[in-house]
């Protein structure tokens, strides 16, 4: 069984007795930067106008995103958070079988079970070499493999022109490559990753991007599919054209012209990133693997005594994401996001603890 999302914050609160606002919830890796000033002033400023519909078209939108990313607005569909957008891929491209790289997001096997595909799960080794993981796979004409960069949750990246073999390999067998980049956005050197000018010259890859993560606005819900025009045009068609509602398209707008804020989220995760590689990644009792994004992912040793682990850290407000329920992963298995210095401060103060005390 794979997992779906971290970040349950109202259940963690249930559990101890804490109010949301005081959790420490590293279970989920939104920008702590943010929401972004703009984005929230924009909400005010348009909050009027829900008592209209909102704009199926998503014009104004889908130009700021256009203007960001270097891409026509006809190549961009704006949904209901990357959810939507592997939703409406899958179910309108309708693959006989659907090729995932475990371990994986759950929700793309999800996705994959609603629209009744088939699912093929390719294993990565611990090389995390998608080229390798693919060469046991049979692609047929009409299948989609799905390809999550970065990956979550071990963080491995590939460049784009890694990805281009993979896409490569897809098009010689008529097969389509869904390219999940909801974290690139993280990166400043993302376009070294990223494939999304790509759309405009194939139809064989389609790319899923996020505001969700970056911006810190999960409880909005906004995401993008870019593809090329043709496709988005033959999908636009069979969606439902009220799904992202007047908010979510203002907010999303003003982030994603607020160029000041992605250049101060680049120099905290720079930061941070090195206080992390200094800490958690000189010890012993940690196999880790070095972050390439706003999230770490690691193997505990096996004298660490887990539930008494989560336990203590649930005592002090603190939730981490274990990932047993991924494919191929064990409780061993640990996710964090990395978020403020003084919040990554306490969660290794209270590992440091727990491991003192044994």
């Amino acid at each position: 069984m794979t997992h779906g999302h971290g970040g349950r914050v109202y259940e963690y609160a249930e559990q101890t007795g804490v109010a949301p606002h005081e959790l420490l919830d590293f279970s989920a890796n939104m920008n702590p930067l943010g929401p972004p000033a703009t984005a929230l002033a924009a909400i005010s400023e348009h909050l009027a106008e829900i008592r209209h519909y909102p704009d199926a078209r998503h014009l104004e939108v889908r130009e700021a995103i256009g203007e960001r990313f270097g891409l026509p607005t006809d190549c961009i569909m704006c949904t209901n958070g990357a959810a939507e957008a592997i939703d409406i891929a899958i179910r309108h491209l309708r693959p006989g079988t659907v090729w995932i790289f475990e371990p994986a997001f759950a929700e793309y096997a999800q996705a994959a079970a609603r629209s009744h595909c088939h699912i093929e799960r390719l294993p990565l080794a611990e090389n995390l070499n998608v080229c390798e993981a693919l060469c046991a796979a049979s692609v047929r004409e009409g299948d989609v493999i799905v390809l999550n960069n970065p990956h979550n949750p071990t963080g491995a990246i590939w460049t784009a022109r890694q990805v281009a073999l993979v896409i490569s390999f897809a098009t010689e067998r008529h097969a389509k490559v869904l390219v999940d980049e909801s974290f690139l956005d993280f990166r400043p050197d993302e376009e070294s990753y990223s494939v999304l000018s790509q759309v405009i010259m194939t139809k064989d890859v389609l790319v899923v991007r996020s505001a969700t993560k970056i911006y810190a606005i999960p409880g909005l819900r906004f995401g993008f599919l870019a593809a090329h025009p043709s496709f988005i045009h033959e999908i636009a068609k069979h969606r439902d054209p009220w799904s992202v509602n007047q908010l979510a398209q203002r907010a999303a707008q003003a982030a994603y012209r607020d160029r000041g804020f992605l250049d101060a989220t680049h120099a905290w995760l720079a930061t941070e990133s090195a206080w992390v590689h200094a800490t958690w990644g000189k010890r012993q009792d940690v196999v880790w693997y070095p972050p390439s994004v706003n999230y770490v992912f690691c193997q505990l040793a096996d004298d660490i005594p887990i539930s008494a682990m989560l336990q203590s850290f649930a005592d002090r407000g603190i939730f981490v994401r274990t990932c047993g329920n991924y494919h191929g992963l064990s409780d061993r298995h640990i996710r964090f996001a990395i978020r403020l210095h003084a919040d990554n401060e306490r969660l290794y103060d209270a590992f440091c603890a727990l491991i003192a005390s044994l």
